[in-house]
């Protein structure tokens, strides 16, 4: 599915709300759900059930790091 221009640019101006979500998907350790207008990949937590807020998204992507190399 290609994202038309007009939302490219409005979403560079003013960003995605990312209301339109699809369901979670879980690829290579990493869960997540994608914004269906700008196809933003949006950290979900299981735990939760919920995306995760920006300040958690860099300490759980920080974790996984670290688990796939312990492995």
């Amino acid at each position: 599915m290609s994202v038309p221009i007009g939302s490219k640019i409005w979403n560079l101006l003013f960003g995605c709300r990312h209301r339109e979500l699809s369901r979670a998907f879980t690829n290579q350790g990493e869960t997540y759900k994608v914004c269906l207008k700008c196809g933003a990949h949006l950290p979900y937590s299981w735990e939760t059930m919920t995306v995760l807020p920006r300040a958690k998204q860099g300490r759980k992507q920080a974790q996984n790091v670290a688990d796939r190399r312990s492995h």
